[in-house]
């Protein structure tokens, strides 16, 4: 939103380019997640807890999606401005 606000092209540009990123971090969380579930018998709250950290971690990626699509919407408005 602020690179419509603001004008500002690159900083659209710069939310595309940590796409990449935010997927691989999805991915080692949710390996981690599986290898303490996997290896590690957990007690009750420190499953909730790993339960807790896989679900905020998919929110997170979800987010990031919608944060690509918002990037993706606001070079669509700044380079055919209306």
């Amino acid at each position: 939103m602020h690179a419509v606000l603001d004008t500002d092209e690159q900083l659209a540009k710069r939310v595309l380019d940590e796409e990449d990123a935010i997927n691989e971090l999805q991915l080692e969380v949710d390996d981690r997640v599986v290898q303490l579930l996997a290896l590690h018998q957990l007690m009750a709250a420190d499953l909730r807890f790993v339960l807790a950290v896989s679900r905020i971690n998919n929110d997170l990626e979800r987010i990031g999606d919608q944060a690509v699509n918002i990037a993706q919407g606001a070079l669509r408005i700044l380079r055919h401005p209306g």
